[in-house]
């Protein structure tokens, strides 16, 4: 029987409990207005992924873990880009990086790229049985289940901030005044370089981008720091529902008497109660 359908109808976490469960053989394709996502399954087992029209890079996966320096990295022939195989081959031998290291960084980015497909508001699906790998393909065996908790949690929390930052057009600044605190913030590395960016009162979206952040993790840090009264919102143009985000995601109009948040907010845009209320602080 085949297994189709939209994301809207059967979301991707569910689609991958039924897989693992019904141990299906196969090939997984999600794909939205912009991207596609092929997940290669043995027996309910993840063994492979693919992204379209975007290619991963082994490389440069490598390369971000520290395993590989970009000098060692530029002495690969360009020849040998399109087989996985021979990229594997020539960056062991390039680094000194093992195989079964290899492997697990490339079943890690597996997680990492479903987790982005998982914030995808809209897009198709498809489970074909007869689809098979080439032979330059990479393979690794990983039991989706010690995913699916983990993208759950990150569903329902995307889920919140959308509903609380629904464009990325919103300015963030220091708030005018600082609350007294008796704790210090313990700020992860994502957060301190939202901070360290914050001259000119620049946009979410221009953070994100000056960050290499994507959507979940630029919402989420900006989140926290506004609840923490570390910065504040200021009053953003509303975004038409035309405005389309860096994920082809549609974004949502929200009013300007609710678009301002934070120390220095002023009453109209506390009466507003949508941010302040879903960003757990208390309007002045």
């Amino acid at each position: 029987m085949a297994l189709t359908g939209t994301l809207r109808e059967f979301g991707l976490v569910d689609l991958l409990s039924l897989v693992r469960v019904t141990r299906k053989s196969g090939v997984l394709s999600i794909c939205s207005q912009a991207e596609t996502l092929d997940l290669y399954f043995r027996d309910g087992r993840l063994i492979h992924f693919a992204t379209y029209p975007r290619k991963f890079d082994l490389g440069q996966l490598v390369l971000r873990a520290g395993r590989v320096s970009q000098d060692q990295l530029d002495s690969i022939p360009p020849d040998i880009a399109s087989s996985e195989k021979a990229v594997a081959v020539a960056l062991m031998e390039a680094s000194g990086i093992s195989r079964p290291e290899l492997v697990t960084l490339y079943a890690a980015q597996a997680g990492e790229v479903i987790g982005q497909a998982v914030m995808w508001p809209a897009g198709e699906f498809a489970f074909r049985t007869e689809a098979a790998l080439g032979e330059d393909d990479i393979t690794f065996d990983l039991d989706v289940g010690t995913l699916i908790d983990g993208l759950r949690a990150r569903q329902d929390q995307w889920r919140v901030l959308r509903s609380v930052l629904p464009h990325l057009e919103y300015r963030v600044r220091f708030p005018a005044s600082r609350r007294q605190r008796i704790e210090p913030v313990v700020l992860s590395p994502t957060e301190w370089g939202v901070v360290t960016q914050l001259g000119g009162s620049p946009t979410l979206d221009e953070l994100r981008q000056g960050l290499n952040l994507d959507e979940f993790q630029i919402r989420q840090s900006v989140q926290r720091l506004v609840s923490e009264g570390l910065l504040e919102i200021e009053e953003a143009r509303e975004a038409s529902p035309a405005d389309v985000g860096p994920s082809g995601s549609e974004n949502m109009r929200l009013p300007r008497e609710a678009a301002s948040v934070g120390a220095g907010a002023s009453p109209r845009s506390a009466r507003g109660g949508l941010l302040p209320r879903l960003f757990g602080r208390r309007a002045s």
